[in-house]
């Protein structure tokens, strides 16, 4: 009986000391699989709860995604769910250990219900004939972000501690008492319509949807807690101009959807350009050869016209199509593809000159030009397959959007609310304002250099709160980046780049200098070199961004290396037709003109004195 009980009592005892075998860990690709699975079930379900869609308005739909931005955003909204699950678990040091794991190939499996080969979960390598093209991520100047989570939530955390001031505070603290000139005598407001014209062919990033495409109610500040695609504007008690409470006394907010998010892998929030990121003329021609045949007549190479009024819109699809017309009266043996293609061809080309040696200079001034090299100088062969041409979040968020700043609220001929049709141009075609009526007004009215809110958009308080949503640094951390500036540690030290009253208003609404916006202090910011609009920021990110342009453009018109490169007769003939020029030849009833186009007041030269487009010179 006692041995019995000793070898029950040994057993037992090695029994209890054996440790229980462990479960196996979970691999790399089993940590993934899993947060992924949840992800598309919580992105699903937020989608439910936060796809009220709100009337259509004009607004909305110039920002409208098209069908392959909307299946960029399911894939980007399932990346960040995954990415934050990912690093709610285990730790931002996850992301480094799944780096090797293609997790868009393990996403499109995840949606297809069924495994992919073992061979096709390798991670891709990247292409970089992408970059540029339409539907590719915008690159960032500076690296990386500034969400408040790394990721993806919007920037709200001050840097001292609490929130950031609401961007209608900021908009109302400074964009309405400002010391910036209110216009700018040397231009007139040829010089930023053609700056909005370059935006629109270079960037389109459009809204972030609900199901089906469904536009997302953001009105609401409760809106952003149902989806992280919102992030409305909070007005302030004071605010003179907006309703401060909503009907039901809750806190009022203006509508704000962030931009689609476009990433295509783990890691932060990336927005994506619906254009192509190059200088040619999408906004004319179309980014996608589905959306470039549709603005086709299909016959001798000619554009469909948009006609109000009797008045062809826009003039450079009059010049195409009058281009088209010589090009195949002198060579009638070719297609109508070739025609068309031809005079795009040239017609880009034109538009490339007319951007660096009639605009640029203007903006950025003579140093920057220098520096970067941006004067055109003839055919050459400086195009470096390395450089990445895409934009940068920093040049279409904050940089380029002081054009914003220089919109007028009233058009010549009719009153007409920018406010509510901003973006949306039809009732600005009206009898009562013709083309030729506001192409006159356009070259004989001074350019504003700033313009506070004087409708229903305060362009200002939307520009500060996209800098935000899209994660950009602020205002401090970048000029640090910026050749002859540097951080600063007080609001005192940027006196003599900001001015002394400017730099008040800025303590009055930011709790510390490293908490300023990049758009404020771009818009801030004095121009060192008297020859530019802009200040020494402002002016280094957009003579970046063009540099990029030019040397990252395979087709670029300067570049003699290139397919389809021109010849040195049409680059001659392109170099001595102004953009002065285009405008006489197309605008009906113009005699006269502004030899520099932009220049307000300058010496006028007769439409007539210009010799005519040389096309019985060149060679088809």
């Amino acid at each position: 009986m006692r041995l019995c009980l000793l070898f029950t009592g040994v057993f037992a005892f090695a029994h209890a000391s054996t440790p229980a075998p462990s479960e196996p860990e979970e691999t790399p690709i089993q940590i993934l699989n899993v947060a992924m699975r949840q992800a598309i079930r919580n992105v699903d379900l937020m989608n439910l709860v936060a796809g009220d869609a709100v009337g259509e308005d004009a607004t909305l739909n110039m920002q409208r995604a098209n069908a392959d931005s909307i299946e960029a955003q399911k894939i980007g909204d399932y990346m960040q769910e995954t990415t934050r699950i990912l690093i709610e678990e285990n730790g931002a040091e996850v992301l480094s250990k799944l780096q090797g794991i293609d997790a868009l190939a393990e996403l499109e499996a995840q949606l297809e219900s069924h495994p992919k080969p073992e061979g096709s979960r390798k991670k891709r390598q990247t292409d970089d004939r992408e970059l540029g093209s339409t539907m590719s991520e915008i690159r960032r100047f500076m690296g990386g972000n500034k969400y408040d989570d790394g990721f993806n939530s919007v920037r709200r955390r001050a840097t001292r501690g609490g929130v950031l001031p609401s961007t209608r505070h900021v908009s109302n603290n400074i964009f309405a008492e400002a010391s910036i000139p209110a216009f700018d005598t040397r231009y007139n407001h040829f010089l930023q319509q053609f700056g909005q014209w370059i935006a629109h062919d270079i960037v389109f990033t459009p809204s972030a949807v609900g199901p089906n495409g469904a536009s997302l109610d953001c009105s609401q500040c409760e809106s952003a807690n149902l989806t992280t695609n919102c992030a409305p504007i909070e007005v302030p008690g004071d605010d003179q101009f907006f309703p401060t409470l909503t009907a039901n006394r809750r806190q009022a907010c203006i509508r704000l959807t962030r931009a689609i998010n476009g990433q295509k892998g783990l890691g932060p929030r990336a927005q994506i350009n619906q254009n192509t990121h190059f200088l040619d003329l999408s906004q004319v021609y179309g980014s996608t050869d589905c959306i470039a045949k549709e603005l086709r007549t299909g016959k001798d190479g000619q554009m469909i016209m948009y006609t109000e009024d009797g008045y062809h819109l826009p003039p450079r699809d009059a010049n195409h199509n009058k281009w088209a017309a010589q090009i195949r009266q002198l060579r009638p043996t070719l297609s109508d593809d070739t025609v068309y293609q031809e005079t795009r061809r040239l017609m880009i080309a034109l538009y490339q000159f007319h951007v660096y040696s009639e605009y640029l200079p203007k903006i950025v001034g003579q140093r920057k030009m220098n520096e970067f090299q941006l004067t055109p100088r003839g055919l050459t062969t400086t195009y470096n397959a390395r450089i990445n041409p895409s934009v940068s979040v920093e040049f279409c968020t904050a940089a380029f959007r002081f054009g914003h700043s220089q919109d007028g609220f009233t058009t010549i001929g009719t009153g007409i609310d920018l406010g509510r049709h901003i973006f949306y141009m039809d009732p600005l075609y009206d009898k009562t304002a013709t083309i030729s009526t506001m192409t006159q007004g356009g070259r004989t009215c001074i350019t504003l250099s700033f313009s506070p809110l004087a409708s229903g958009v305060d362009l200002a308080a939307v520009n500060v709160q996209r800098g935000r949503e899209k994660g950009i640094h602020p205002y401090n951390e970048v000029r640090a980046r910026i050749p002859g500036l540097s951080s600063v540690l007080s609001f005192d030290a940027l006196r003599r780049d900001i001015g002394l009253d400017n730099i008040e208003l800025l303590k009055k609404t930011y709790a510390s200098v490293d908490d300023i916006d990049l758009y404020v202090g771009i818009l801030l910011e004095r121009a060192s070199d008297p020859t530019a609009l802009l200040g020494p920021t402002g002016s280094h990110l957009i003579a970046d961004q063009f540099a990029a342009f030019r040397r990252g453009d395979r087709f670029f018109y300067e570049s003699s290396t290139s397919p389809g490169a021109l010849t040195q007769v049409e680059f001659d003939a392109i170099r001595n037709f102004s953009l002065a020029q285009l405008i006489c030849e197309n605008t009906d009833g113009m005699e006269q003109v502004q030899g520099d186009i932009f220049q307000h007041g300058g010496p006028r030269v007769r439409c007539d004195r210009f010799r005519p487009f040389p096309m019985n010179s060149l060679l088809f």
